[in-house]
C-alpha cells in the first residue's frame, strides 16, 4: 500500500510534524503552498464563503497514494482552506484518508467538516492541541497559541503519537 503525507502549514507547526513522521516512516511528503501571503481576512471569508483557495500542486499530485495523511492547522473551527481542493479530490476519488491536525483544540464540528468534504468519516482523526505544550503560567489565547512554536521535546512527543496511529495503514 502506498501511503503519502500531505501537509499545509501556516505557522509550521504541521510541517514539522509532518516531515518527521514521513522520515520516521520513509513516506512521501507533498507540501502545500498557496501564492501570495495568507491574511486573515482571506481565510474569514474562505471560510465563511466555503471558498477553495488556489494551492500548488494541484489535488491530482495524489493520485498515486492508496491512502493520503492530510496534515493541516484548524482556523476558526474549520479545517484549512487551502486543503479543501484535496478532500474535494479524496471525495471524488474515493481514496482512504486521516487527518492529524497540530492546532489550538479542541476542535469538536472539525470531523463533521470532514465527513461533509469528503463524504465519509477519515480512518482516523489526530489531534494534537498546542495548549497542552504552553509554559506554565501562559495562558491560552489566540494570541499565545498562534506564536506558539514546538520544540524537540514536542516534536519528539508528537511524532511518536502520530507514528502509532499512522503505522498500522502501511500494513494495509
Amino acid at each position: 500500500m502506498k501511503v503519502g503525507l500531505l501537509v499545509y502549514s501556516s505557522s509550521g507547526n504541521n510541517e514539522r510534524v509532518a516531515r518527521a513522521v514521513a522520515e520516521r516512516l520513509g513516506l512521501e511528503l507533498v507540501k502545500v503552498s498557496e501564492p501570495g501571503v495568507r491574511r486573515m481576512l482571506t481565510t474569514v471569508l474562505d471560510i465563511f464563503l466555503n471558498r477553495i483557495p488556489k494551492v500548488t500542486p494541484s489535488p491530482e499530485v495524489i493520485k498515486g497514494f492508496d491512502f493520503v495523511v492530510v496534515f493541516a492547522p484548524v482556523w476558526i473551527g474549520h479545517i484549512a482552506t487551502p486543503v479543501r481542493a484535496y478532500l474535494d479530490y479524496i471525495r471524488e476519488k474515493q481514496m482512504r484518508y486521516g487527518v492529524v491536525t497540530v492546532s489550538g483544540g479542541p476542535n469538536p464540528k472539525v470531523k463533521d467538516e470532514l465527513i461533509k468534504r469528503t463524504g465519509r468519516e477519515p480512518e482516523f482523526f489526530v489531534e494534537l492541541s498546542i495548549t497542552d505544550f504552553l509554559p506554565a503560567g501562559v495562558k491560552p489565547t489566540i494570541k499565545s497559541v498562534m506564536a506558539y512554536r514546538l520544540t524537540d521535546e514536542d516534536m519528539r512527543q508528537l511524532t511518536e503519537k502520530v507514528v502509532a496511529v499512522v503505522s498500522p495503514q502501511l500494513a494495509g
